[in-house]
């Protein structure tokens, strides 16, 4: 059998057994939602979402987080529901009862700004009332679009939601008063800032930075086995230049420690490496750039 099709069986096989199992987990859920034993209900649905997550699972758990008086884990599930797995229903709860709009600014095919008439492209920011963060989403008004993996997240999780389509082209935070882009559909994005480390000279690059890493904190590289990873986020500002740069080792440590560690590789950073911003529809914009390093 050619080793492709032999991988991809396995995946589809492994993806069957783990939506049964959740599935499973879901059903007895609902028995103790039904039993008014919340507590026991959530486990289960944490458990669930762990094993194969759905937006009816993120939703039912929403809705037990409400039950027990947990408002910001509502809202953060109805939030991975809608923006994951594009579940309107979780969408208008969300802005219901999770958000207040501040702004909605609606635009033509060529993205200049017209009236709520005929508009094809529109922008909403919000502030999430539990996180108290200013966010905002472009949509498309009328198209979807196949939803791409989510940066910085644990993407094996959300295998499944592959086949969802959805109207969010980009998002964004506010940071200040600068817009720092998180995500940007494929389609619309005509530079990337995470080219910084693709290309001929990847390898060179990130070798570099392992080097530097090791010399200076050895004790990073202390980790799992079965996690010997480091995720570096950069935010990279419209103008190439780096503004900051967060290390996340899979190790506990003192916060100071953590402190002390990026102040001192924004100063590498900045000092060895350029960097590329993105362009969203002909736009320079600020990224925020999620790049895993490897320590094999």
């Amino acid at each position: 059998m050619n080793k492709a099709v032999f991988i991809v069986i396995s995946i589809l096989i492994s993806n069957v057994i783990f939506s049964q199992s959740a599935k499973d987990l879901h059903s007895e859920a609902i028995k103790y939602i039904k039993l008014n034993n919340y507590k026991m209900a959530d486990s289960l649905l944490t458990m669930s979402l762990k094993t194969y997550p759905t937006a009816n699972t993120y939703f039912d758990c929403a809705i037990v987080n409400l039950l027990m008086n947990d408002t910001c884990a509502y809202c953060y599930h109805l939030d991975a529901a809608r923006t994951i797995f594009n579940d309107k229903q979780a969408s208008d709860f969300y802005f219901r009862d999770c958000a207040v709009i501040i702004d909605t600014i609606y635009y033509s095919r060529s993205f200049k700004i017209k009236d709520n008439s005929k508009f094809r492209y529109y922008s909403l920011t919000f502030i999430d009332k539990c996180l108290k963060n200013t966010h905002g989403e472009f949509h498309d008004n009328r198209k979807t679009y196949s939803l791409l993996l989510i940066p910085g997240m644990n993407n094996s999780n959300f295998i499944n939601a592959q086949n969802i389509k959805t109207s969010i082209i980009a998002s964004f935070y506010i940071d200040d008063t600068l817009e720092i882009f998180t995500y940007i559909n494929s389609t619309f994005l005509k530079q990337n800032a995470e080219m910084f480390f693709k290309g001929d000279h990847k390898k060179v690059k990130l070798n570099f930075l392992k080097e530097y890493l090791l010399k200076t904190y050895p004790d990073l590289v202390k980790i799992p086995k079965n996690k010997p990873v480091i995720t570096l986020e950069l935010i990279i500002e419209k103008n190439n230049t780096l503004k900051n740069c967060y290390l996340f080792p899979n190790i506990e440590s003192k916060d100071t420690l953590f402190k002390d560690l990026n102040a001192d590789l924004l100063k590498f950073m900045k000092a060895n490496y350029t960097f590329n911003t993105s362009v969203f529809h002909n736009k320079s914009v600020s990224y925020r750039g999620i790049f895993v390093i490897l320590f094999e």
